[in-house]
């Protein structure tokens, strides 16, 4: 009986930091959810809380989930950029069959296009995740994003245009 209350007891202090940092997190994430306002501060404690949390329990089910959140929020900041796809590359190494993965490698393509402007390099990613996922539901969006980055004699505004052309035949097409 003692041997049992010993386990119990070592299992409870053993999930206690994990559980107190996801508690922290949970807390946060609320507060982020409830406020107005961006608060930056609070968005980089967030992004610390999910890498300390990231790097304490790899093989948490959550753990990708939370380092994607983190990249998407160091995805907006500027000069922040290369680290959110140092976060979307650590899910495509760490957890390549995790649905996040296919997410990430997306995201990689897509800061590079938006945030980075550096087309060669959207265009190859865009294409890794064509290659690696035909049948995501991101895959349209890839597949035209790439397209009209290709294209070199149309416009930033052009391109939109015929970005959200096609998004919408593919809505009616559905309908």
């Amino acid at each position: 009986m003692k041997s049992f209350f010993a386990i119990i007891s070592i299992v409870v202090v053993a999930c206690q930091p994990q559980e107190s940092l996801r508690t922290q997190i949970e807390a946060m994430e609320e507060e982020a959810k409830n406020s107005n306002v961006v608060d930056t501060s609070l968005a980089f404690s967030l992004v610390r809380a999910y890498g300390e949390f990231a790097e304490q329990n790899p093989g948490d089910s959550i753990t990708p989930y939370y380092l994607q959140r983190s990249a998407d929020i160091l995805r907006v900041q500027p000069q922040r950029e290369m680290e959110a796809i140092a976060r979307y590359q650590l899910i495509i190494e760490n957890y390549p069959e995790h649905p996040q993965a296919a997410r990430s490698l997306f995201m990689i393509g897509f800061t590079y296009d938006e945030n980075l402007q550096k087309k060669a390099k959207a265009i190859r990613y865009y294409g890794s995740f064509l290659k690696k996922y035909p049948n995501h539901p991101l895959a349209n969006d890839a597949y035209h994003l790439k397209d009209l980055l290709a294209d070199s004699n149309t416009t930033d505004l052009d391109k939109v245009k015929q970005w959200m052309e096609k998004a919408e035949g593919v809505t009616n097409a559905n309908q």
